[in-house]
């Protein structure tokens, strides 16, 4: 069968459109399946790209059966190729606009995509059962496809200044382009449909060249779309790096501060958490013990002896300095590392602080509670001695504690 130039030179552009939109049909998946939670928007962008595809190498295979830009051919074959053509044409930029309306609002997907469907079907129907030609072809998709790239252009456009950036402008000017395009066509080859001047002057032009024309815009289309869909992909990504950096600091609070007080805990005194004025400064180091705790949960309860150890640790750290740091240690101890202080200076202010501190009210006490809080402490030369000097601290605490059971009560908690 002897072809035309015209023919082979609009078969060519075809097979090009195709080739970029099988070509942004992987691109734009692999984009969407960069994060294990992908969205609607991208899974339906990337299934127009696939119906889009599908429409141009119908088209293609249209115009291989056909055998010429203008001839008109019967049979259910080319009827059917005519159909596939107009639907998965129709489709793939229908999914283009809900996509968008998706990246802008939410929507029931599952229903809208049935609806879209269902009405690209009835209309490629109606449109196959009057198409013999290409142009009729074009015809027929430019008024849909026209209002379907205005609608998603429009979409991206009216969205709020909070969401919208220059990529997603760009492809919604890509989407106005598109459509500026579409609406030509259904001027030109609405006139070329009319008249039978298909290769004749700037129509025969047009008709021979314009599924370049098509291919140069998927690929405008198709390089916005995947920056939008990257833009969203780095946005997903930082909000999880920083839900993950968010979680992380609760974890790391979990494992460096006591729950009970929200003071800092014995592991963060072995990291060093929070000496950075300890390491440049001599110091003292105090150990406060609250005497009798025992007593304290076997009578009242062990929440009536996490109140009283909450009510100290207020005690002593609004008793210190901005440069101090409080430590919660072994059950009923604190440990106090006040850099550039004197442990002989500070024993009797803090025994004083402690005393006036008394009494204090609790709710889950049955009754009033009296216990006795000892003081121990020791200076430090450097940082490097705050183990030691903590060790020496505790030894002095041990020797000047109460006896258990002893009467020497100083400290009253009443209810």
């Amino acid at each position: 069968m002897l072809v035309s130039t015209d023919y082979l030179v609009t078969l060519l552009g075809t097979a090009t459109a195709a080739g970029m939109a099988v070509t942004f049909v992987f691109l734009v998946m692999l984009v969407a399946r960069r994060i294990r939670r992908r969205r609607d928007y991208r899974t339906t962008w990337s299934e127009g790209w696939i119906a889009l595809a599908v429409g141009y190498v119908a088209r293609g295979v249209f115009l291989q059966s056909v055998g010429d830009t203008v001839a008109s051919s019967g049979g259910t074959r080319v009827w059917l190729l005519a159909f596939a053509a107009h639907f998965a044409s129709l489709l793939g930029v229908g999914l283009f606009a809900f996509g968008s309306t998706l990246f802008a609002r939410n929507l029931p997907r599952q229903v809208v995509l049935r609806a879209t469907a269902v009405v690209v079907s009835v209309y490629s129907l109606a449109a196959t059962y009057w198409t013999s030609s290409l142009p009729a072809l074009v015809l027929w998709e430019s008024p849909v496809m026209l209002v379907l790239y205005g609608w998603a252009g429009a979409t991206l456009l009216l969205l709020p200044d909070g969401r919208r950036s220059r990529r997603t402008t760009g492809l919604a000017g890509a989407f106005a382009l598109a459509s500026l395009v579409w609406a030509a066509w259904f001027g030109v080859f609405g006139i070329a449909e009319i008249t039978g001047t298909f290769s004749t002057g700037m129509l025969g032009v047009t008709l021979r060249y314009h599924a370049y024309v098509e291919a140069v815009l998927l690929a405008l289309l198709g390089i916005a779309m995947l920056s939008v869909a990257m833009e969203q992909t780095g946005r997903e990504l930082a909000d999880a790096t920083e839900a993950l950096g968010v979680a992380h600091d609760q974890v790391r609070r979990a494992e460096l501060y006591d729950l009970k007080t929200g003071c800092l805990n014995e592991r963060a005194f072995e990291e060093q958490v929070g000496l950075e004025v300890a390491r440049g400064a001599h110091g003292a180091v105090l150990i406060c013990d609250v005497d009798q705790m025992h007593r304290v949960n076997s009578e009242h309860g062990p929440l009536a002896g996490d109140e009283l150890l909450w009510h100290c640790a207020q005690v002593l750290r609004g008793s210190i300095r901005p440069t101090d740091r409080l430590f919660r240690w072994h059950g009923d101890e604190f440990v106090i590392v006040l850099p550039g202080a004197s442990a002989e200076e500070v024993i009797p202010r803090f025994e004083k602080i402690i005393e006036a501190s008394w009494p204090l009210r609790t709710k889950l006490a049955r009754g009033p509670i009296q216990l006795a809080a000892t003081l121990g402490g020791t200076d430090y030369a450097t940082v490097r001695d705050l183990a030691g000097a903590v060790a020496t601290a505790a030894a002095q605490l041990k020797e000047r504690k109460p006896p258990r059971g002893s009467g020497a009560l100083r400290l009253v908690i009443n209810d």
